[in-house]
């Protein structure tokens, strides 16, 4: 639930309200002349589904304005940009509360990133669509060798652009890799995590590897160009993928009639998010 008090502290001063509006010029018409708090509403509602609460809201951030001293016509004048600021503060606020919400749910157990006895494990499909005709050119190692290591066969090249090649292609390099799969969100067979936003997220590799005798470890990565570092959409997957690496635990229980499924505390599944820059260092760290 959005509080609007709250809110009304979070609009004065995320708006910057009277500056912001006022340096802004926008074609006037008539029918903008006055400020429709009815309209500006149903704007929101898809943020704030309560139309009586948005209008709670609606109600405080216009205060707010007349505060800072506009009136009525200027509100009027800018009503697509307080719309559009109203917009951003509530979508800030909603994404604020969903985070807290999944954190609490994560610490008591009710959110769950686990390997599970009862069958309900994300499953490998069998086969991967493409759209590459059968004849295409596979993908080549540096060696010159075709990659070996993919858990579906042939890797087509255009099926990867220029950055994840080049990463299919050490991982398929390395002593290390037991396996990797290049995830796709195609038909909805890829492998997703579901966060606290409505959208899943589609890592872009899944890999196995086990060195040194020791136990074989799965890292589920997310890669990025470096022009979207800082970008939200891009923090947000930071958050959600370090989150699934600290809670991830296995089922060690076994059911009645189940084949026992064997793991121990060495298992560990990583979860992260790579950029082009460095990402040899990084995806070699892991």
């Amino acid at each position: 639930t959005l509080n609007a008090q709250t809110f009304k502290l979070n609009f004065k001063s995320g708006l910057a309200a009277k500056e912001l509006i006022e340096k802004t010029e926008v074609e006037t018409r008539p029918e903008q002349e006055r400020f429709d708090p009815v309209y500006v509403v149903r704007s929101l509602v898809d943020i704030l589904p309560n139309p009586w609460l948005a209008r709670e809201v609606v109600t405080e951030a216009v205060n707010s304005l007349a505060d800072v001293g506009l009136d009525e016509r200027d509100m009027g004048q800018k009503q697509a940009m307080i719309i559009d600021q109203l917009r951003k503060l509530l979508s800030q606020e909603r994404d604020r509360f969903a985070e807290e919400l999944f954190a609490a749910d994560v610490v008591a157990g009710r959110v769950q990133f686990r390997l599970r006895t009862d069958g309900k494990n994300w499953r490998m499909p069998d086969r991967m669509p493409t759209d590459q005709q059968a004849n295409s050119q596979e993908l080549h190692r540096t060696d010159a060798d075709i990659v070996k290591h993919s858990l579906f066969a042939p890797a087509y090249r255009d099926d990867f652009n220029d950055y994840e090649q080049q990463v299919a292609c050490y991982l398929d390099e390395e002593k290390a890799i037991r396996w990797w799969h290049r995830n796709v969100a195609k038909a909805q067979q890829g492998y997703a995590v579901q966060g606290w936003r409505k959208q899943k997220v589609y890592p872009d590799f899944i890999f196995a590897i086990s060195q040194d005798g020791e136990k074989q470890r799965v890292l589920i990565v997310e890669t990025k160009g470096d022009h979207l570092a800082g970008n939200e959409d891009t923090e947000y997957k930071r958050k959600l993928l370090d989150c699934c690496s600290d809670a991830f635990s296995c089922e060690k229980s076994t059911h009645a009639g189940e084949l026992e499924l064997v793991y121990d505390s060495e298992t560990t599944v990583t979860c992260a998010l790579v950029f082009q820059e460095q990402w040899k260092v990084d995806i070699g760290s892991l």
